[in-house]
């Protein structure tokens, strides 16, 4: 009896290990952080929210292209320590909110996204956004 209580949770485990590894794949590594396939839908699902657009219709590789962006963007940013204020972020999580509620509450509902996901993408754009127009004003500074 004991041990077929224990082949049936092997049976189980390596189900679960199956689905999982079959689920999640790794994409790349940025400076010791591994970033998955998980990260890559989050990232699409929160992008949907702000464009709009078919998911169904997209170009994985641009995706994953802006993922690779934002994440060396963030590293860039923690090794210089710029930082987002909160408030903003939480200003524009609240503009994203009033404006795609039926969709963001689908997602939430469906697990697909959660608040913090969505505030660190906010997060991640912002960075990338303050540090090119930092480049930029430096090289129109150096211009003139």
């Amino acid at each position: 009896m004991v041990i077929n209580v224990f082949k049936i949770l092997i049976l189980i485990s390596i189900s679960i290990a199956t689905f999982c590894n079959a689920k999640e794949e790794l994409l790349f590594s940025v400076d010791n952080s591994v970033v998955t396939t998980i990260d890559l839908n989050q990232r699409i699902n929160y992008l949907n929210i702000i464009n709009n657009f078919n998911k169904n219709t997209i170009d994985k590789k641009e995706h994953i292209d802006d993922l690779i962006s934002i994440k060396l963007f963030d590293v860039y940013a923690i090794r210089n320590n710029i930082e987002i204020q909160k408030k903003i972020i939480e200003s524009i999580f609240d503009d994203i909110s009033k404006s795609n509620q039926k969709t963001l509450e689908e997602l939430i509902k469906k697990k697909k996204l959660t608040k913090k996901i969505i505030l660190k993408n906010i997060r991640y754009d912002l960075q990338r956004k303050n540090i090119i127009e930092k480049f930029i004003k430096e090289r129109i500074n150096n211009i003139d």
